[in-house]
């Protein structure tokens, strides 16, 4: 995590201790001595849908974006960005963002099996939802 390390570290603790609106406020202050990391930015909003009991606020949502738009081909943001999408509803987001990222990851690996399977039962629900409607 480079220099995020220290900040990813401490938010993790308090978090693991459920206090989870500090493990969001230690990562805004590493994000004012480092506001173009990536990391802080992934971490701040997977800190922010913790506090929220797995609601993706607006503010989670911009943190996710962020980090994306900061490491536009890591896996990470996508990854967690579509779990919190997926986890609140918003599948075809989901989809969106997990398919090229699963089509990237080594053919053998239990990430993009594990992303395979995701998609997979976002397609079941997407279609029984298309099935439902008039």
């Amino acid at each position: 995590f480079g220099p995020a390390a220290q900040w990813m570290m401490l938010s993790d603790g308090l978090a693991r201790q459920g206090k989870t609106k500090e493990a969001a406020n230690v990562l805004l202050s590493g994000l004012r001595d480092t506001p173009d990391d990536a990391n802080l930015w992934l971490g701040l909003g997977n800190a922010l849908v913790a506090h929220g009991e797995g609601v993706l606020s607006p503010g989670a949502a911009f943190a996710y974006r962020r980090a994306l738009a900061l490491d536009p081909d890591g896996p990470a943001p996508r990854y967690f960005y579509g779990l919190a999408l997926a986890r609140t509803g918003q599948l075809q987001a989901a989809r969106d963002l997990w398919a090229p990222l699963a089509a990237s990851a080594p053919p053998d690996s239990q990430v993009r099996a594990e992303l395979e399977a995701n998609i997979a039962r976002i397609d079941a629900m997407l279609a029984a939802e298309g099935a439902a409607q008039p």
